[in-house]
């Protein structure tokens, strides 16, 4: 008895160790990482955003002198084992357990050693699989360098902020790695990652969403815009799509979806002006597929709700419900056109779909010899496919009755 008690007492010794703590201030943890082609056959340029966390907290002890991270470039076979490289001239030891963003230069997205660097990301234990993927069409390095926000201290916090809210809007996809190693690897549709830049482009005169990031004409604030997606197939980057072609992708996609969106649709009344909208998926978009038939052919149907935000031709669509009516018919004929032009690029310029339609397509086959012999990829650009949209307008703000201007100006 007595020696079981001596074990015992040994071993809770040993489990009350702290021999491998490693204290906060030891520690430097990465943020953001950002990948560029280098010289060098397989190598990449990596950039660690290095956070300084007692800046911009209510316990920070630092120097008000203190910058809030600090960024570092130099060459690497590839970004995990830069971690040690980094060390000759960072004093603490780096982590990637809390890094939010992969930031990926077009160039490199665009070519084949991409993909190849990404199977490094789910091999490292603390790289997360919900780490987001931002395409930047400059160089990543110069993207996270010329990234100014000016009402957040924490460089960090902005991308989590920005990305979540760009999301959250259909402006920009969800778009981490663990979807990405999805996709990829079941190879069957195209994928989506977020489109940013920092650099100005020119301005277009298009609406609320009708353009590509950097495309935006806007004066002060910080330079990074974030609009669009970036479109991958077989882990290369092969195009791009503007912020209402990815909000219409989301719509026709049951895997993801924007939470809001706030759109404008021309006035059929009223030409001159345009009706603003928030717009509410609350429910799945309804697809028939009849993939067995000579003509293969697919059916998709995308129910909406609709709030009326701005109507500033002043037109009764509120209590006149045959203009009501007239409003959804007009707006479902609009989506339904954008939504046929956009199907036919995908079609024909990217030769496969990003709505993760291929989930559905599975479901028509007994087996998955079956399916895999169908060639869904091989098949879809050839398939015949119909976009409906069903609206319905449930809400007009907090201001039902609509004035009439002539008395109010009187």
């Amino acid at each position: 008895m007595r020696k079981k008690i001596i074990v015992l007492f040994s071993c809770t010794i040993l489990l009350a160790g702290c021999y491998d703590q490693n204290e906060i201030e030891q520690q430097a943890y990465v943020m953001a990482i950002g990948l560029d082609k280098a010289d060098g056959v397989g190598k990449v340029k990596v950039t660690f955003l290095i956070a300084n966390p007692e800046v911009g907290t209510a316990a920070g002890g630092g120097s008000p002198d203190e910058p809030p991270s600090e960024i570092v470039s130099f060459v690497a076979p590839d970004f995990s084992t830069a971690r040690d490289t980094a060390n000759a001239f960072v004093a603490k030891r780096l982590r990637f357990s809390h890094a939010q963003t992969l930031i990926v230069s077009e160039e490199l997205a665009r070519s084949t050693i991409f993909l190849q660097h990404m199977y490094g990301t789910i091999r490292d234990r603390e790289v997360r699989r919900e780490m987001n993927i931002v395409v930047s069409r400059e160089n990543a390095s110069d993207f996270l360098r010329d990234n100014n926000p000016l009402l957040e201290s924490r460089a960090h916090k902005y991308y989590q902020f920005m990305i979540n809210r760009s999301i959250e809007t259909g402006l920009a996809p969800a778009a981490d790695i663990h979807r990405f190693m999805q996709i990829t690897e079941g190879d069957g549709d195209l994928y989506l990652a977020i489109y940013a830049t920092t650099k100005q482009e020119g301005s277009v005169d298009v609406n609320e969403d009708e353009f590509y990031a950097g495309q935006i004409e806007k004066e002060g604030g910080n330079p990074t815009q974030v609009v669009g997606s970036a479109v991958f197939q077989e882990g290369k980057m092969i195009g791009v799509l503007t912020g209402e072609e990815t909000r219409l992708s989301l719509l026709l996609d049951n895997s993801s979806q924007a939470e809001s969106m706030l759109v404008t649709y021309q006035d059929p009344l009223n030409e001159e002006y345009r009706i603003g909208a928030r717009v509410l998926k609350k429910e799945s978009t309804k697809i028939v597929m009849d993939l067995q038939k000579e003509q293969p052919s697919v059916t998709a149907t995308v129910p909406l709700s609709l709030e009326l935000t701005a109507i500033p031709s002043l037109e009764n669509y509120i209590t006149d419900f045959k203009k009501q009516a007239l409003l959804e018919r007009f707006i479902e004929e609009d989506l339904g056109k954008k939504a046929q032009k956009f199907i036919a690029k995908t079609q024909e310029e990217f030769k496969g779909e990003p709505f993760y339609w291929s989930l559905v397509a599975r479901k028509q086959f007994s087996t998955n010899k079956a399916y895999t012999e169908y060639d869904w990829k091989k098949a879809y650009p050839n398939l015949d496919i119909n976009v409906n949209f069903e609206i319905e307008i449930t809400e007009f703000g907090q201001q039902v009755e609509t004035p009439e201007l002539p008395k109010v100006r009187d």
